[in-house]
């Protein structure tokens, strides 16, 4: 075979190797993250820890960082499906439901057959990843925002509560007199 610069055989396999030579070098940590970031990755054909969310469920975006740490923590890829995106992702969430939750976000563990519904706490989410005992519906530890939030009174009993604690407040500064 004589080299030929323009003959289509000979580029379209220039393209493939340099293609394959990218995704080796991808995988293999060779080219920085900005870059390898467009290159696909290889899915685990079998993955063992599952995680089911949806479109716009802001509980489900809660639950990422604590993914990841769990992740990071127990060298175990959590794969997530969304539940919205395709109908195989959805019948997929409501085989293994199999109606005991019904929301998102939904951790299912292919290795001890447990889920858990909804968000949960960090240390719940490890204990699923390692196939320890977990708690099927842990919610996650309040926030300081949510505690403070839960003490505010509304409405007709914020009026009485303002009202009472004016005249309480009137009564001590004539006390005080």
């Amino acid at each position: 075979l004589k080299w030929q610069g323009s003959n289509t055989f000979t580029t379209m396999t220039l393209r493939l190797l340099t293609l394959l030579a990218v995704v080796v070098s991808a995988e293999a940590g060779w080219i920085p993250e900005g870059v390898a970031k467009y290159i696909p990755r290889r899915q685990e054909p079998n993955p063992r820890l599952l995680s089911f969310t949806g479109p716009d469920c802001d509980l489900c975006e809660d639950m990422i960082p604590s993914m990841r740490e769990a992740e990071r923590l127990t060298g175990r890829k959590i794969r997530t499906f969304n539940v919205g995106a395709t109908t195989a992702d959805y019948e997929l969430f409501r085989g293994l439901d199999e109606g005991e939750c019904g929301g998102l976000p939904f951790f299912y563990n292919r290795d001890t057959h447990k889920f858990i519904c909804g968000p949960t706490s960090f240390d719940n989410l490890m204990m699923w990843a390692e196939n320890g005992p977990s708690d099927e519906f842990l919610p996650p530890p309040p926030t300081p925002e949510e505690i403070a939030t839960s003490m505010r009174v509304t409405g007709f009993w914020a009026r009485v509560d303002r009202k009472f604690s004016a005249v309480k407040r009137m009564g001590q500064a004539n006390m005080a007199k």
